[in-house]
Formats: structure tokens, C-alpha cells, sequence
């Protein structure tokens, strides 16, 4: 006794966005200008290139959705001295530091470190690092953060 298969035309259906979450590697304790076309990965580079989706360097990571910043091993025992002052995120992002005590990130006593903004969804985490000397100009009460605004 023989079967006829009875072949259905295959579909295709859409699905939601499924961008992987990036690790970007800071690499240097400088602050400066940003500069994607060097090798040198510094802390603004990497929370710009979160916050925009952009590549950190040539041949390095892209920013793409939640992503989590780390740091290089070379820089334990560091500090990253914002000279260019705070760092504005705008998008979900994990700062995942070298363990506690390892690795401060300083304002140098000038401007807070960092501006969390965004559409109200974002998520935020800070582990393993040092955050000191912030410092939130201003007579506003709300403008007084001095690590975090």
C-alpha cells in the first residue's frame, strides 16, 4: 500500500527585532575627544558607541541595544579622570567594572559622572567599580547629583 505525502508550501513569518547586546572593552584611562578610528577604547567612546549603536574601533564591537561596557585587565587598579565632564547615557547599559576597589571612575571634583536618560525603559547597573569625586553644579536642587543624575 503506497502513501501520497501531501506537501504544504512553507511560510515565512516576522519576527521582532533579535539584535545581541554588545561587550564593548574600554582600554585606556584617558578622557578625551571621541575618536573612532584608532584602536584606543576609552570610557566616552564606549558609552557614546552604546548610546548610538556605532563601533567602537576598527575591527572592534558595535553598540547594539542593552549592552554591557567592560574594562580592560590592563587598567586594574586605574582611574578613568573625566576631563571632558559627565557622560550622558541614553540607552540601557551595564557598567561592569573590574571588581571592588579595582577601577574608579572620577569627576574629578568638576562634573558629576554620569546623565541616565532615556525613554523612561532603561535599564541601569553599575558593578564592581568605584564611582568618586562628582560633582553636580548648580543652585537647582535637582541639578545636585553628584555621581548619578
Amino acid at each position: 500500500m503506497s502513501s501520497k505525502s501531501r506537501h504544504e508550501p512553507l511560510g515565512v513569518e516576522t519576527l521582532e527585532d533579535r539584535t545581541v547586546p554588545a561587550v564593548l572593552t574600554v582600554n585606556s584611562l584617558l578622557d578625551g575627544a571621541v575618536d573612532f578610528t584608532d584602536n584606543i577604547v576609552t570610557l566616552r567612546q564606549a558609552v557614546q558607541a552604546a548610546n548610538d549603536d556605532l563601533t567602537v574601533s576598527p575591527g572592534g564591537q558595535t553598540g547594539s541595544g542593552e549592552d554591557t561596557i567592560e574594562f580592560a585587565n590592563g587598567l586594574r587598579g586605574g582611574t578613568i579622570t573625566l576631563t571632558e565632564g559627565e557622560l550622558r547615557v541614553t540607552e540601557s547599559l551595564t557598567i561592569q567594572g573590574l571588581g571592588a576597589g579595582s577601577l574608579t571612575i572620577s569627576g574629578g571634583d568638576s562634573s558629576r559622572l554620569f546623565v541616565l536618560g532615556g525613554d523612561g525603559a532603561n535599564v541601569y547597573n553599575f558593578n564592581d567599580i568605584a564611582l568618586a569625586d562628582g560633582n553636580g553644579q548648580g543652585n537647582n536642587e535637582r541639578r545636585r547629583g553628584g555621581e548619578l543624575h
